[in-house]
């Protein structure tokens, strides 16, 4: 079921970091993955850790973390955007900006999610000085 709608909105900068955690579908184990924002807008996937090997993690470039040994692949892909499905089970949770989402309250099961940054138009609305009910295109001088 694809919907078109934008569930989260949440501000980017070049140099950004965030986290998409899961549980991963077959080995039923926490798996969280690190991206950066990059200049021209693209993600770039820093950091995957997960604590036992399995169908579509990294195999290969592995390095140990702590005491529980998780193992951490140090991946530099770059992407456009990160797609992939929305389940209960997955129990997915996006971290950004210091706040943290669980997917599966925003988005329908089963719904294909995307993670991407779009840049906006910033438009500023001056107001100051200017008589209720008036737009202006420019700034209001004084």
């Amino acid at each position: 079921m694809r919907t078109e709608r934008v569930a989260l909105r949440a501000p980017v900068a070049a140099g950004d970091e965030f986290r998409l955690r899961y549980i991963h579908s077959v080995e039923r184990m926490p798996v969280e993955a690190v991206f950066h924002v990059e200049a021209g807008g693209e993600l770039r996937l820093v950091a995957t850790r997960f604590s036992s090997h399995g169908p579509g993690l990294p195999a290969t470039g592995l390095t140990r973390e702590g005491e529980e040994g998780t193992f951490v692949s140090a991946a530099a892909a770059r992407m456009e955007a990160l797609r992939f499905y929305v389940s209960p089970v997955n129990e997915a949770e996006l971290s950004i900006g210091g706040e943290s989402f669980a997917l599966p309250l925003l988005l329908p099961e089963g719904e294909i999610a995307e993670i991407a940054v779009r840049r906006r138009a910033r438009l500023p609305l001056w107001r100051e000085g200017l008589p209720e009910g008036t737009a202006a295109a420019e700034p209001a001088t004084r």
